[in-house]
């Protein structure tokens, strides 16, 4: 997916013409997908960016920002984003059987 483009979920549940700002990584060696961390206008849906940068020690470290405590190591950068996504989506499991619990 190339920057300034709707990610294949957003476009098709969403008819908005919005596009995703881009995003400057924190580091040389960080990067963060393009994907946007704000609801299109349509306000039906959020994306959550996954950011990754290199330790000094070789590991990859992959974290979601906008959940807390959503921060995992790896071997790899495709292996980081990879635990990073399930985490984030196991936590937001989480709040949502929790909030209809309440």
């Amino acid at each position: 997916m190339t920057q300034g483009t709707r990610p294949p979920a957003c476009a098709a549940l969403c008819k908005s013409t919005a596009s995703p700002s881009p995003r400057a990584p924190a580091s040389p060696s960080a990067t963060s997908s393009s994907v946007p961390n704000k609801p299109h206008r349509c306000g039906r849906h959020s994306l959550i960016t996954i950011k990754t940068e290199r330790d000094g020690d070789g590991r990859w470290i992959a974290e979601a920002s906008e959940l807390p405590g959503v921060v995992v190591y790896a071997h790899t950068e495709i292996e980081a984003r990879a635990k990073a996504v399930d985490l984030a989506l196991q936590v937001l499991t989480t709040r949502i059987r929790q909030a209809g619990e309440a």
